[in-house]
């Protein structure tokens, strides 16, 4: 009994404590200072304004879509163009007809008779 007694204490306590409880005021200079501050914060110089319009979704989404698209048409004419083999092999006969070789330390060859 008696711990029913100390527990209805407690909840007797804990209601008395809300009793006196106020509303919360604010000082009457926050409502100025919270509206100067947004205002000082505005995107100012250019690189600002382009990061935020490039980061907006309607801009980025069709800007990466042009990119995959262009990346896309090189493949594809790349991958269909035969010539790109023959000028290949034109230049690495050319090349050829250039080369010569130079004996350095590095060749392990026998050089004695």
């Amino acid at each position: 009994m008696n711990s029913k007694k100390n527990v209805d204490q407690l909840v007797e306590d804990a209601f008395n404590s809300i009793n006196n409880i106020e509303r919360a005021s604010v000082k009457p200079f926050l409502l100025s200072r919270v509206n100067s501050r947004i205002l000082s914060e505005k995107r100012t110089t250019w690189w600002e304004n382009a990061a935020f319009y490039i980061g907006k979704p309607s801009f980025a989404i069709p800007g990466l879509a042009m990119l995959m698209l262009i990346n896309l048409t090189a493949v594809i004419f790349y991958a269909t163009d035969p010539s790109a083999s023959i000028a290949e092999q034109n230049i690495q006969a050319s090349s050829d007809e250039f080369s010569y070789s130079i004996a350095s330390i590095y060749e392990n060859e026998n050089t004695e008779p």
